[in-house]
């Protein structure tokens, strides 16, 4: 949604936050439903979501920014005091505007963990939170005071319940639309794969990425159709997940024995040889591909399932070097590689996060997805320089080397 469509709506008086999920679930789904297959087979999921899911942000109200209108005279109210005399009290009514910095549409939901038992007096628009206070015109700048006080208190205790419950949603809502477009592409290339067997001729269109059966101890390929259709294999996300758990498990042990004066050569080498007892002999080193030799690979026949670039971390440039160097040596067709860092020397944790900077900040860097634990593993979607429609899905992994 753009924050210039937004009218002034009252605050916290629109769905439920649950309620505004499941519409937006299904808002995905139907834009979803009517995009290309082709380009559901092949794009990333990550960035079909991105592009067709309008999650919820957070938001922030800039209280130190409000600013006041004029006070607006009003209607003399005419009431009576105790003994039956008219009084006449001129009333005045002004406008407090805050900016909110995030999604202003938060503060039109309510959360079920907490909503306010009565609407608040107060709108939120394209210039911020708005709240009126109409009163005395000799009542003096306290009593104002004493009511902007309590608005802001409301205000900002309400949005806390929304705020905490957005990243939940957000989780839910991303793995509904996910499940949705992995269903649907195994339904469609099981009618795919049901129209290549039959022992008719069928003109079709050129088909789009279809993943290898991988199994934990071989990654294989499935039987190739006698017809023309021949989805072009990709390392299935799971298998992926394998290979580097075996690389992470594989750097836990490294990172106990001194490596001396060990190479980038040398220690990929005790890399490859874990891989190569759980992939059967399909790991390799300094394979020619692409533009150059890999340092990992593993390939069945002459398709690629794993590629993996070993670098020495030697500042946020030589980062961006080996991701370079990495990307020239993907072809069309590669899918997923990952960058395996050797850290010696400096401080880790600050060694990571320059180095997570660096891919992330790549320009080829389309989104960076979420890491439970960037010491270990950070997962990038990159696009191809020479085809933007194409998606490669990059890990990183460092590794803390004694020296």
């Amino acid at each position: 949604m753009l924050f210039m469509m937004l009218g002034n709506k009252n605050l916290f008086a629109g769905q439920a936050i649950p309620d505004e999920a499941r519409t937006r679930v299904q808002q995905a789904l139907t834009a979803l439903k009517r995009v290309d297959i082709d380009t559901i087979l092949t794009t990333d999921i990550d960035v079909l979501i991105d592009a067709h899911l309008d999650e919820f942000g957070t938001a922030t109200v800039l209280w130190d920014d409000a600013s006041t209108t004029e006070p607006k005279q009003l209607d003399t109210v005419v009431t009576r005091d105790v003994i039956g005399n008219q009084v006449h009290t001129a009333h005045v009514q002004i406008t407090v505007t805050a900016p909110v910095e995030g999604d202003p549409y938060l503060l039109t939901y309510y959360s079920h963990s907490g909503a306010p038992g009565m609407p608040l007096e107060g709108a939120v628009g394209r210039s911020g939170v708005q709240g009126t206070w109409t009163g005395d015109a000799g009542a003096g700048a306290q009593a104002i005071e004493h009511w902007f006080h309590q608005f802001k208190s409301q205000v900002d205790h309400f949005l806390g319940y929304n705020n905490r419950d957005v990243a939940p949603h957000n989780e839910r809502m991303r793995t509904q639309v996910r499940n949705a477009v992995e269903r649907w592409r195994q339904e469609e290339l099981k009618r795919r794969d049901l129209a290549a067997s039959l022992p008719f001729p069928i003109k079709r269109n050129p088909t789009a990425t279809a993943p290898v059966k991988a199994e934990r101890r071989k990654v294989r390929l499935p039987p190739r159709a006698a017809t023309p259709f021949e989805p072009e294999p990709e390392l299935e996300a799971q298998t992926f997940d394998e290979v580097l758990t075996d690389v992470v498990n594989m750097s836990t042990i490294l990172e106990r024995l001194p490596t001396g004066d060990q190479d980038e050569e040398e220690i990929r080498n005790l890399l490859l040889a874990q891989l190569n007892v759980n992939y059967t002999g399909e790991a390799g080193g300094e394979l020619f591909n692409g533009s150059g030799k890999t340092d990992i690979l593993i390939r069945k026949g002459d398709r690629n399932v794993f590629i993996a670039e070993c670098k020495f971390y030697n500042g946020p440039a030589s980062v961006t070097k080996a991701i370079n160097q990495l990307l020239s040596y993907t072809v069309w067709r590669d899918t997923k590689a990952a960058l395996l860092l050797f850290v010696k020397g400096g401080q880790f944790t600050d060694v990571v996060t320059k180095a997570v900077d660096a891919v992330s900040e790549h320009p080829q860097c389309q989104r960076t997805l979420t890491a439970a634990d960037p010491a270990r593993r950070s997962d990038y979607t990159y696009v191809r320089a020479d085809d933007p429609e194409r998606a490669i899905h990059l890990a990183m992994l460092p590794f803390k080397l004694l020296s």
